[in-house]
């Protein structure tokens, strides 16, 4: 058993707007009073003894455990339960920084970096923007006219104190409404309790654009602010933000909207990249082999257009770490690992702190083995983007994996309570699958991967899944109907491929687990 070490410097000292009491084991601050364990205690006094210098693993467990026999997963502990400590209900949610290949450093907050607490609202949401409406001659217009509304979301989501109702929701609001958007109020829908509305038409002629755009005060029935706007094509993106610029003073005029950032990096516009973009997200609403050689076509073309472009970068980043966790490509799994790392970093060189290119680079980390590592990319991704719902349901995914944290399973159900329409939708009932068996509840591991595959029973990796926990509980012959279910919609997926993707996963494993005798289980189970 390891030998405590004793730590003599018992004085209170802060962090930011926190106070640590180390005797009494408290964090105190105006939003509350939190309790940590002694080692969290410890992890913390000694980093303060250097803020803003680097500890590398081994000093810090030194300090802490002494010379004992610790292992790095107890340091990992650690870290997590003192940034969780900081975060809930003080703010603080950036201050252990983790230096990758180096070690660990606190960053003392400055005011300007410090949450403020939000106030209390009467609305579920703050904001919502309806899709517009094209009257252009052109009816192929249509996806330009949708595109902004998605632009709109996503720029406006980046601002923390917003509240925005995911795009996916509000294109569902709309079409089961099929109000005006430019006369009046769109009807309430059940369950979409939202302040203002933003709505408004679309029209192109060559390449000049006009937009109509009004915000409404829903409660008052008001119009709060008004434009019409003519353009050029070629300034698409500067008109976008001058939109949110205005928007935002007049939803709230304490907004600081100077950090927004387009969702393009700044470039000459062009109509056809834009539309190799959208379409790639499009065909994610049925998500297998065939959709993704769709997706990967229009994300080339893209970047036929612009190598250097970040969400074209990012987004093929991603989808080739995808397909190293589904068996799917030609190329084997360290050549595909290579070229996701190789988009990854053309995309953080043209625009590294986008919370897309962030989440991609989370997601590259994770499909790579490097779980840990994804963590803190998703965590700036999210505050970044606050109302992004699946870079939400990916942290929370990860953090409950790496951390072994059943209460991180409540993220990914706020993604899935707040945005049901979203294209990953069916994804996150995986995750909360996948948390479920590392945590070794292996009944609810299979019904959130049974509602997965309900969700969409196209994606084989959906289907097969039910098959690893149905393993654990002894239930062969079921499992061995599970994978049948998946091979009739990809009969020719590779068995060894499925199950060397499970063994490597072991970050994924429930504790404990005797891995020859379960996967020698697992690939019985599979159908001769």
């Amino acid at each position: 058993m390891a030998n405590d070490v004793s730590l003599p410097d018992q004085r209170v000292f802060a962090v930011g707007t926190v106070t640590v009491d180390p005797k009494a084991l408290e964090l105190r601050s105006d939003e509350g009073v939190s309790t940590v364990e002694l080692k969290v205690m410890d992890l913390l006094r000694v980093l303060a003894e250097r803020p803003g210098d680097v500890w590398s693993r081994d000093e810090l467990m030194d300090r802490i455990w002494g010379p004992s026999a610790i292992g790095d997963e107890n340091l990992t502990r650690l870290i997590y339960l003192l940034r969780k400590a900081l975060s809930h209900p003080h703010g603080l949610g950036d201050e252990i920084k983790t230096i990758p290949k180096r070690g660990y450093q606190l960053r003392l907050p400055t005011p300007d970096t410090i949450t403020a607490p939000n106030p209390k609202r009467t609305s579920d949401w703050d904001i919502i923007v309806l899709p517009f409406e094209n009257v252009s001659a052109q009816s192929d217009d249509q996806f330009l006219a949708d595109g902004l509304c998605r632009d709109l979301t996503n720029l406006l989501s980046r601002t923390p104190s917003l509240r925005v109702v995911p795009i996916s929701s509000a294109m569902q609001f709309a079409n089961a409404n099929g109000s005006d958007r430019i006369e009046g109020l769109a009807p309430d829908a059940s369950g979409l309790n939202v302040r203002y509305q933003v709505s408004g038409s679309f029209q192109r002629r060559g390449r000049m654009i006009r937009l109509r755009i009004r915000l409404i005060d829903r409660d008052s029935e008001g119009v709060v602010w008004e434009k019409k706007r003519d353009a050029e094509l070629d300034d698409f993106f500067e008109v976008q933000d001058d939109l949110v610029r205005s928007i935002t003073t007049a939803v709230n005029s304490e907004i600081e909207t100077a950090s927004l950032k387009s969702v393009f990096a700044r470039g000459a516009f062009d109509l056809s990249l834009y539309e190799h973009l959208y379409a790639a997200e499009a065909e994610r609403w049925s998500y297998n082999r065939q959709s993704v050689a769709s997706i990967i076509s229009h994300l080339e073309a893209a970047l036929a257009i612009d190598p250097n472009h970040a969400l074209a970068n990012a987004g093929m980043a991603v989808q080739l770490a995808q397909n190293l966790i589904n068996g799917w490509g030609d190329a084997d799994f360290v050549t595909l690992r290579a070229k996701a790392e190789r988009h990854l970093q053309l995309a953080q060189a043209s625009d590294p702190q986008h919370p897309d290119v962030l989440v991609a680079a989370g997601i590259v980390k994770m499909f790579s083995g490097q779980n840990e590592t994804a963590i803190p990319y998703l965590e700036r991704a999210v505050a970044l983007n606050p109302n992004d719902p699946h870079a939400r349901a990916i942290l929370g995914w990860q953090r409950c994996i790496v951390y072994s944290d059943a209460d991180q399973i409540a993220l990914i159900e706020s993604s899935e309570r707040d945005a049901p329409h979203h294209r990953r939708f069916a994804l996150w009932a995986n995750y909360r699958g996948m948390c479920n068996l590392r945590l070794s509840r292996y009944e609810q591991s299979l019904l959130a991967l049974e509602e997965s595959a309900v969700r969409d029973p196209s994606y084989t990796m959906n289907l097969l899944h039910r098959a690893i926990p149905l393993v654990l509980l002894g239930r062969h012959e079921e499992a061995s109907e599970k994978i049948a279910e998946g091979l009739q919609i990809e009969p020719n997926y590779n068995k060894e491929a499925f199950l060397s993707i499970v063994e490597a996963g072991h970050v994924y494993h429930p504790k404990g687990l005797d891995l020859s005798a379960f996967m020698a289980a697992l690939r019985d189970a599979w159908p001769s």
